[in-house]
C-alpha cells in the first residue's frame, strides 16, 4: 500500500497491523533493482488490501501479483480520476473496465456538502462538460480568478493565501493554505511561489537560526514536504509538517 503517515495511523488504529508502502511490502533491494517477495517467496497474508490503486504502475503491480499467495485475496481500493500512475499503465482504470472482477463503487461525497460547487464542477468535468465559473453565492466554496499576467497571478496568489482566505474562513495561512502549482520552474513555478510564500508569510527574523542546503533556505515555522521515505525517523513521502 501507498500511505502517508496519516494513513498509516488510521490503519494502524483500525486493525492492528501497519500499512507499508508496496515496495517496502515487496522487500525492495536497491543494489539489484529487484524485490525479495515474489513467487517463490510470496507474502504472508490472506487478504491484501491496496490503497491509492489508480497510482500503480504495470509493472509494479506484475511484481505484486506474483509475491501474492494462491489463496490470498487482493482488494484495490482507489479512485480512477485522481493520480493516474507514473510509470506504463493504467491498472486499475483497466482492471473496472474489462468486468471481470467485482466493482463497488462509492457516490456520496463527504468532504465536501451536498450543494458544493466543488463537487458539482468536479462531476461536470467527469462528464466531459465545462465546469461553471461565475459563482455569485456568497458562500461558495468555489471561485474561478482569470489573471492573464505572471506579475498579476503571482500578486494575486500573495493575496490570497496572506489575507483573503485566511480572513474568510479563519485559517492559518501556513498551516491551513496550501498553493498547488503544475511545474517546478519559471515565476508561476513551485520553486519561486515558495520563496515568494517564505518572505511574505515567514519573514527572516534577527537571532533566529537558519539552514542552508541547496540553494534553500529553511527557517523556523517554515511548512516542509517529506519527498523520499526514512522508515528509521518514521518519515514518509508526502507528509507535510511544520518546523
Amino acid at each position: 500500500m501507498r500511505t502517508n503517515r496519516t494513513g498509516r495511523e488510521t490503519a494502524g488504529r483500525s486493525n492492528g497491523l501497519e500499512a507499508k508502502t508496496i515496495h517496502r511490502l515487496l522487500e525492495f533491494q536497491p543494489a539489484s533493482g529487484g524485490f525479495t517477495r515474489d513467487a517463490n517467496n510470496p507474502l504472508e497474508c490472506d487478504v491484501l488490501v491496496s490503497d491509492e490503486s489508480s497510482m500503480i504502475d504495470l509493472p509494479l503491480f506484475h511484481k505484486l501479483i506474483q509475491a501474492l499467495p494462491e489463496h490470498a485475496h487482493l482488494l484495490l481500493v482507489g479512485d480512477i480520476d485522481q493520480l493516474p500512475s507514473i510509470g506504463p499503465g493504467s491498472v486499475l482504470t483497466d482492471i473496472i473496465r474489462s468486468n471481470v472482477v467485482p466493482v463497488v463503487r462509492l457516490t456520496e461525497i463527504f468532504r465536501q456538502s451536498a450543494s458544493s460547487r466543488i463537487t458539482a464542477n468536479a462531476h461536470s468535468i467527469r462528464a466531459g462538460q465545462m465546469p461553471q465559473l461565475q459563482e455569485t453565492a456568497k458562500e461558495s466554496d468555489f471561485f474561478f480568478i482569470e489573471r492573464d499576467e505572471p506579475a498579476s497571478i503571482q500578486s494575486t496568489i500573495l493575496e490570497l493565501v496572506e489575507v483573503r482566505i485566511p480572513k474568510k474562513l479563519r485559517l492559518d495561512p501556513i498551516l491551513d493554505v496550501q498553493v498547488l502549482s503544475p511545474m517546478n520552474r519559471g515565476s508561476l513555478g513551485a520553486r519561486e511561489l515558495n520563496m515568494l510564500l517564505q518572505e511574505r508569510l515567514n519573514p527572516c527574523r534577527d537571532g533566529e537560526p537558519t539552514v542552508e542546503r541547496f540553494g534553500w533556505q529553511f527557517r523556523l515555522r517554515d511548512k516542509v514536504i517529506q519527498t523520499e521515505n526514512d522508515y528509521e525517523k518514521k518519515c514518509s513521502m508526502g507528509t507535510s509538517d511544520k518546523l
